[in-house]
């Protein structure tokens, strides 16, 4: 009989490929999404293979302030075809050797507010601020693109 892997029986030293568990992956991942500004405002759209077309609502559909006897202003959406593509994201981490030491599961634990910071700061970079950027946009390319300049207090706390 053929022994079935259980990362709970196995130490990290044992595991040498980088593997994180499935459990531990979901968890990851989750706190990637909750943390992930891009990922926050973004709608997740699930990938069956490296790449995927679908129809993206660009504009249109939405809410209008209107003044009470005034018309509803309405406006006419606009349909774009979008190709998205995977990206592949690691991060190596450097441990104290005692972490070999530890099971699996025990080590990704202890580890995952790590993996999910760098996960989460590396993407937002990427999308928003367009550092080591591996796609073909970003907001700060955009705006760029666009001249479009912004100056001055922007938000401001009151009392």
């Amino acid at each position: 009989m053929a022994e079935v892997f259980n990362p709970n029986n196995v130490m990290l030293h044992q595991a040498p490929d980088g593997t994180i568990p499935d459990n531990q992956n979901a968890l990851i991942m989750d706190s990637v999404l909750g943390n992930s500004k891009v990922m926050q405002l973004g709608v997740f759209e699930d990938m069956d293979s490296q790449e995927k077309n679908f129809e993206y609502y660009a504009n249109g559909i939405g809410a209008y302030w209107v003044d009470e006897g005034k018309k509803i202003q309405t406006t006419k959406p606009t349909l774009l075809q979008v190709t998205m593509r995977t990206k592949k994201l690691g991060v190596i981490l450097v441990a104290s050797r005692e972490y070999l030491n530890y099971k699996l599961p025990d080590f990704f634990e202890v580890m995952k507010p790590r993996i999910a910071e760098a996960f989460y700061k590396k993407f937002d970079e990427a999308v928003i601020l367009n550092v080591d950027n591996p796609f073909a946009q970003s907001i700060e390319g955009s705006v760029v693109a666009s001249a479009n300049t912004l100056e001055g207090t922007f938000l401001t706390k009151t009392s």
